[in-house]
């Protein structure tokens, strides 16, 4: 208890927001951060002029924060303003505006250490006409993407990393806390958006999901199944253990290899299989999808001991045999 109440005097004392105008220098990356996503929620793929665009605006938006954090900045003529809001948890809220020509809010959260992290999000138009758009960045086997968030499913773009650039991005937590770190004048459609893809638990960051593209993932005879990783589910609420031996097929059918009573799950939900890279799930286009490390996965992918799955409402933790 006496932890927790240094830990609130500690916060308070840190919750004064830090705000100012920025340097006219700031002003075209991040006009041109805002026109590139604004064009990644058009476009069905993002070219690498937009890419690089991104990449640079996210570096730029990184650079502001450390230089707030640091020592603040100083008063300058320029077209977009910035908040620096503490919230709980040691997690902050940058806020960046711009007024003219068009009204634009770009709202970045940073992690404990300052980075980057978590949802982005660009609320673009006047307040009669305004649009959300919410993004994050992933990780995968074959690069960055993009990630555009469309009500409860992803839309990724790959990106194509400048020469000489590197991602400014950290491991990103749970999305429970945006109800935290978000400024409360934010519209309510994000809150609804945030709801749909957040899980009901505060939990360790997760790993990135390992996505699998690549056509060199085939099925394995039975025979070959002995040489795979020997991994088991567990449920995290009845302990119930189920070893990875063959085709697993997950939902409510009576026809399903792990049959679950849960109302969340469609009949047919999920499907683990043995596969040349190891064990792979898919989604077998369920209503509510599969949650992988607190991430919606809406590709195959291979599991590894530790992963954290959540069919509807029920979870497992995917273990080693030993």
């Amino acid at each position: 208890m006496d932890q927790l109440f240094s830990g609130l005097v500690d916060f308070l004392e840190r919750a004064k927001e830090l705000q100012g105008t920025l340097s006219a220098a700031y002003s075209a990356p991040l006009d041109e951060l805002c026109a590139a996503l604004s064009a990644a929620a058009d476009q069905p793929t993002l070219p690498a002029p937009l890419a690089a665009q991104v990449i640079q605006g996210l570096l730029v938006v990184q650079e502001i924060a450390n230089s707030v954090i640091a020592a603040g900045l100083p008063a300058e003529p320029g077209g977009w303003t910035y908040t620096l809001q503490p919230a709980p948890l040691e997690a902050v809220t940058l806020t960046l505006q711009r007024l003219a020509p068009q009204p634009a809010s770009l709202y970045a959260q940073l992690d404990r250490k300052h980075n980057l992290h978590g949802l982005f999000t660009l609320l673009v138009g006047s307040r009669a006409d305004e649009r959300l758009l919410s993004f994050d960045l992933e990780q995968r086997q074959d690069g960055w993407y993009l990630r555009r968030w469309e009500d409860d499913r992803q839309v990724p773009f790959r990106l194509e990393i400048p020469a000489g650039k590197v991602v400014p991005w950290a491991a990103s937590g749970s999305p429970d806390l945006w109800n935290q770190v978000l400024p409360a004048s934010l519209t309510p459609g994000l809150g609804a958006l945030l709801q749909s893809i957040s899980s009901p638990q505060t939990v360790p960051a997760p790993k990135p999901v390992t996505s699998l593209p690549s056509q060199d993932q085939t099925l394995v005879s039975p025979h070959a199944v002995a040489a795979l990783p020997a991994l088991c589910l567990v449920n995290q609420q009845t302990g119930q253990q189920i070893s990875l031996k063959d085709r697993l097929t997950i939902g409510r059918s009576e026809e399903s290899g792990l049959r679950l009573e849960d109302r969340e799950l469609s009949r047919n939900h999920a499907v683990i299989e043995p596969v040349s890279g190891g064990w792979q799930i898919q989604d077998l286009n369920s209503t509510n999808g599969i949650w992988l490390n607190d991430i919606r996965l809406f590709e195959t992918a291979l599991l590894h001991a530790g992963d954290r799955l959540r069919f509807g409402n029920t979870r497992f933790r995917v273990e080693s045999l030993k």
